[in-house]
């Protein structure tokens, strides 16, 4: 005789404003679109003639920010949507738990990696009448600051879990 898991189905929908600030959960896009625009800026900045780009480094590093974006989105979804045991309600809350550091953790990780890409695309921009050691100062400074911001975000805490007192939290027990 086997044993099998039960399965449950819960009727309430997860949301990651349950598990993480929005604040974190847009990081990863925000930082996408930083990575898009500082494209674009080369591009324009290439057309007009204010930079002499290395258009082989910006576009790899374009379209590995890009990628890494949409990889870290793609495994966050996997965590806020991956099956919850039918357990204790204790057991639950600590699924809940590790699923809220582990999606806080995806949200700062992946964000400050797709930034520290835009800063390496900054490296190939070479504006022209700018020193490479003024550009090496701001992608300095701008990696301290993203290492700054990324730690904080990491070691706020993330929302409370709700799962108490819950409608579909299974109530394990002798009758």
């Amino acid at each position: 005789m086997t044993l099998t898991a039960v399965q449950s189905a819960s009727l309430v929908r997860r949301r990651p404003d349950r598990y993480v600030r929005p604040f974190a959960w847009a990081l990863v896009p925000a930082a996408a679109v930083v990575a898009v625009a500082t494209g674009t800026a080369t591009a324009v900045a290439g057309k007009l003639g204010w930079a002499n780009p290395d258009w082989t480094w910006a576009a790899i590093w374009l379209a590995a920010s890009i990628a890494v974006a949409a990889t870290v989105r793609a495994v966050q979804h996997a965590v806020l949507h991956r099956s919850q045991p039918l357990a204790a309600p204790d057991v639950i809350e600590a699924d809940d738990a590790i699923r809220a550091r582990s999606l806080q953790v995806l949200c700062v990780s992946g964000a400050a990696l797709v930034l520290l890409m835009v800063l390496n695309q900054l490296g190939s921009i070479h504006p022209v009448g700018v020193r490479e050691s003024m550009v090496l100062s701001v992608r300095i400074f701008g990696a301290a600051v993203v290492a700054m911001v990324g730690w904080l975000v990491a070691r706020s805490a993330w929302p409370r879990s709700v799962t108490a007192g819950r409608a579909d939290t299974p109530v394990i027990g002798t009758a």
